[in-house]
């Protein structure tokens, strides 16, 4: 019952992914986030999680914010995802700097995408 464990649950590195998957459902963005700390998260789990929280809108409350660099700070983040960021206005900050830890490859494919989003941006 309590947010807090659950949260705990997600984040704790030996928790099987089977049960993230189901925490994935969660309605607590904190317990969420716990997900995206988890070093043992699966790239196509956070693809997951990205896609309920986007759904049709941008939610943009403090508690969101925070959320986006949960997204982009996870290691295992796939570079589509922090592509999918760039296009948010709210998380640019947050896609650069999670860059600092990635590859270079990376980095210049998500540069690359953020400077097409810049010059086109619908």
């Amino acid at each position: 019952e309590s947010s807090y464990v659950r949260k705990n649950v997600a984040s704790h590195p030996k928790t099987p992914e089977e049960t993230l998957r189901k925490l994935c459902e969660d309605e607590d963005l904190e317990v969420r986030g716990g997900i995206l700390k988890n070093p043992k998260t699966s790239p196509e789990t956070i693809k997951n999680i990205v896609e309920k929280f986007y759904g049709k809108q941008n939610p943009r409350d403090i508690d969101a914010v925070f959320f986006k660099k949960d997204i982009a700070e996870s290691p295992n983040t796939p570079v589509e995802v922090l592509e999918k960021l760039c296009e948010d206005n709210d998380a640019h900050f947050e896609v650069y700097i999670s860059l600092l830890n990635r590859p270079m490859k990376v980095k210049k494919r998500i540069l690359k995408r953020w400077m097409i989003n810049i010059h086109h941006p619908f």
